[in-house]
């Protein structure tokens, strides 16, 4: 008879050569999918200390498993594109993406209690701030010490892109070309009497869409002495939709009769529309709602077709926060399936339009959700001070962010590619050719590093102060405007 230690023994040795065995392979896989060439490199901000891109899908692919999402390196790769090298090594496409690069400083305390006096007097005062943007003095004394700068751009950043036809009012008087270059970094009442000023914004999303334009209508409001806000809602048979025009008092060049662009207004006025707060989390029509939106995604939502039908000069587009995990569980259908396919279907919806305007997505800053301690189920993100050393896989389901703004990089560069090839050559038609190519706002890269600006209680770390991290998405939105006005790339 063989006792039970004899046959534990030789069991147990078993276990061990397979459980080595296993690692071993294991350890190889990881360590292929790390350095797999088709992930869209991010742009941390300089001096950061991030890890490199491999660690980061690394962490993509663990948290996944643990999540039971289900996608292997082979799914992901087809989601982000084999030709994602290839497009990336093309200096247009460098140039057409926009890129955040830069760097957090913390101003002097002098610095900090002049901009705090300077929003007392107007941005605090703004009727469009609600209790999801608004946060205790002591936040904002935290929040508002620190600015964001890239380099001889850093009030707005800097896009890159050219091609312009040279048609259309540039800065500095209707139809003159060569009165301004984007290398300045121009007022914010520059921007707005010499660009916007009689154009229009349309803005369709979820609620950080609505922060964005909580924060523009508030900066430009404050920025213009003597101007005023007032806001419309409309509906038809196609949607609703929210309208804010910021009224400029005007100056001794300005005509009052006068229009430009589209028609929507004089040249003392700037619109800025948007979807409501009914808000538009999938961009397509939908019923019901999150875990299981039911889609129809040949149709584009109803309030963003009652905007086009406005003819805006620009449209910024955002959805993301309810396509990951926390927010969509389709069967047999991935958040990361799900999100690609919403993408392709709008990216169609929009090559339709006989009017396309300049179309800018933003892309999703994740969440910077903290475990309230290693033995909890809690969250919070309640951090105090800034972390310049982060990534997504530091925050419950902030690799799902990264992974969608990564498709969403590598899907727009496709469709430029396309866009570029069926385009007519010849430089009579540069201006149409650029005027049609997509960019993106870069909001995660601004964003990594402030877990500490998030709305927080009681554990909102979806939403931002405002003032704060949205006014800088909104910088380098202006910069990106700037230069489509100087570059005659709107009518």
């Amino acid at each position: 008879n063989i006792s039970v230690r004899q046959a534990v023994r030789p069991a147990a040795s078993f276990v061990v050569i397979l459980a080595a065995v296993t690692f071993a392979v294991a350890t190889a896989l990881v360590f292929s999918f790390g350095v797999s060439p088709r992930v869209v490199q991010h742009c941390p901000p300089e001096g950061s200390e991030q890890g490199a891109a491999g660690s980061r899908i690394i962490g993509v692919q663990q948290q996944q498993q643990k999540d039971g999402v289900g996608i292997d390196d082979h799914q992901l790769s087809l989601l982000l594109g084999g030709d994602e090298g290839r497009l990336s090594s093309l200096p247009f496409y460098t140039a057409s993406l926009v890129s955040s690069t830069g760097n957090w400083t913390r101003l002097p305390d002098s610095q900090v209690e002049a901009r705090l006096d300077s929003l007392r007097a107007g941005y605090f005062h703004c009727p469009l701030l609600d209790d999801q943007d608004k946060c205790s003095a002591a936040r904002y004394q935290a929040i508002l010490s620190w600015e964001f700068t890239a380099g001889v751009t850093a009030y707005y950043g800097k896009t890159g892109d050219s091609g312009g036809s040279g048609s259309g009012r540039s800065p500095g008087g209707a139809g003159v070309e060569g009165t301004a270059s984007s290398d300045e970094t121009p007022s914010l009442e520059k921007v707005a009497r010499e660009c916007l000023a009689g154009r229009a914004l349309a803005f369709s999303g979820d609620s950080l869409s609505r922060q964005s334009v909580h924060s523009l209508v508030c900066m430009l409001a404050h920025a213009i002495p003597g101007s005023s806000v007032t806001k419309s809602y409309t509906k038809n048979d196609v949607g609703a939709m929210d309208s804010f025009v910021v009224s400029m008092p005007r100056t001794n060049s300005e005509e009052v009769t006068e229009q430009i662009g589209n028609g929507h207004g004089a040249r003392d006025t700037i619109t800025v529309l948007w979807n409501t707060n009914d808000l538009n989390p999938y961009l397509v029509s939908y019923k019901k709602g999150r875990p299981r939106p039911e889609l129809d995604l040949e149709v584009l939502h109803p309030s963003l077709r009652r905007m086009l039908d406005e003819r805006p000069d620009w449209l910024i587009l955002n959805f993301g926060l309810w396509v990951d995990p926390s927010s969509w569980a389709i069967p047999g259908r991935d958040f990361l399936q799900g999100f690609k396919l919403i993408i392709v279907n709008v990216l169609r919806s929009l090559s339709l339009l006989p009017n396309r305007p300049r179309v800018i997505f933003r892309n999703t800053p994740f969440r910077h959700q903290e475990a309230d301690s290693p033995d909890s189920d809690g969250y919070s993100c309640n951090s105090t001070e800034p972390s310049f050393n982060t990534s997504g896989i530091d925050y419950l389901y902030g690799y799902a962010e990264e992974a969608q703004n990564a498709v969403l990089s590598s899907l727009l560069r496709r469709e430029n590619q396309a866009l570029l090839e069926s385009a007519k050559e010849g430089p009579e038609n540069a201006g149409i050719r650029s005027r049609l190519l997509y960019r993106i706002l870069d909001a995660e890269s601004v964003g990594r590093a402030r877990r500490d600006a998030h709305k927080g209680w009681p554990k909102d770390c979806s939403h931002y102060c405002l003032p704060g991290v949205p006014d800088h998405w909104n910088r380098l939105l202006l910069q990106m405007m700037w230069d489509d006005c100087i570059k005659g790339l709107v009518p």
